[in-house]
């Protein structure tokens, strides 16, 4: 009662390391997006397929992408050499997956020496290679060594299949289904999708300057560092900070520019911004080059807070701007807004 493919041996779905994953390249009719490892190997950048504007890459989202693709699978088996692709979908893909990898493979494998000269389109073992590089010492025995092949696979998704799956190929000739749940963790999004949310992060070591602005009165902290050298010869870098010409302690400080700089949206607006009202606080940021970065938080509505950098629009929750304004005013005044309006209270039903 079932078909010759219930029964037909099938190939597997390329193995892909979702740590060794450069770059993801996904083209569809709406949705379409790059995502490029950067070179240092843990963050990344997103663009729209064809556009050169790269944003930041939320560190998770990339993740759950390059994860995705690392847990790829081929379902059922529908044909094992199609000669009409429109039956399925993939004369006109609804999405085309471009994955650039890496490979660890022993020296005695074929394919750093053929994979060159065949066609990038084609399966696993057609894919291209470059740039090897041994990993193993050289005094080991050359069958025991391993070399780093740089991989390019690209996988066509088609029409879907009836059974919650689309129908798949790698090389055009063997048709596959893959859950369209498994596919969903990499395609049908845009670049928003995987904008990073963090809305300026600037590490306290790279900081020379931090201006702020808030309500009718301007603060500047200054920041001096200092080396000095023990009678053992190590050298020791003492970072100082001046509120307004006034040195502060370093914890009254690092507290507030904590909660500033890690301070992440809970979504991003794509739409123009204009704001109803003057901003409650301006934060503008020199680093040790003197560059020089603003961000302004606006009241958005009841429940967000919109801080602005640049063209760049951010949604933040309303509680952690307070509680960012609040360690603001600890170390400008000495006390919160709060604790301020709480102790005449006290005093008075005493």
């Amino acid at each position: 009662m079932n078909s010759l493919y219930d029964y037909a041996q099938g190939e597997d779905f390329p193995t892909i390391d979702s740590s060794t994953v450069k770059k993801v390249q996904v083209s569809e009719d709406k949705d379409s997006y790059v995502l490029e490892e950067n070179s240092d190997g843990a963050t990344w950048n997103v663009s729209g397929d064809g556009s050169s504007d790269k944003e930041s890459a939320d560190t998770t989202a990339a993740g759950n992408v390059t994860s995705g693709l690392g847990s790829f699978a081929f379902d059922q088996f529908v044909n094992y050499n199609a000669e009409d692709l429109s039956k399925y979908g993939l004369d006109k893909p609804y999405a085309t997956i471009t994955v650039d990898y890496q490979e660890e493979v022993k020296n005695d494998s074929t394919d750093s020496t053929e994979s060159g000269e065949n066609d990038s389109t084609a399966s696993e073992s057609d894919f291209e290679s470059s740039d090897t590089t041994d990993t193993d010492s050289s005094s080991e025995d050359a069958d025991s060594k391993t070399t780093t092949v740089d991989k390019h696979l690209v996988i066509y998704v088609g029409d879907e299949a009836g059974d919650g799956s689309r129908y798949v190929t790698v090389d055009n000739k063997q048709i596959y289904t893959m859950s369209t749940d498994t596919l969903s963790a990499v395609i049908d999004k845009t670049p928003s999708d995987l904008w990073s949310l963090i809305v300026n992060y600037l590490s306290v070591k790279n900081l020379d300057q931090l201006q702020v602005t808030y309500g009718e009165t301007t603060s500047t902290v200054n920041v001096s560092r200092e080396t000095s050298t023990d009678d053992d010869g190590n050298e020791k870098e003492t970072t100082t900070y001046q509120l307004d010409g006034k040195e502060i302690e370093s914890t009254t400080f690092t507290t507030f520019y904590n909660k500033l700089i890690n301070m992440a949206g809970q979504k991003r607006l794509t739409e123009a911004y204009t704001p109803a009202a003057d901003p409650e606080m301006t934060a503008v940021f020199t680093d040790s080059d003197k560059n020089q970065t603003t961000v302004t938080f606006y009241t958005y509505d009841t429940n967000y807070y919109a801080a602005v950098v640049g063209d760049k629009v951010f949604l933040v929750n309303k509680m952690t701007v307070k509680e960012m304004f609040n360690a603001y005013e600890t170390m400008v005044n000495g006390e919160t807004e709060t604790e301020a309006t709480a102790t005449p209270t006290a005093e008075t039903e005493k």
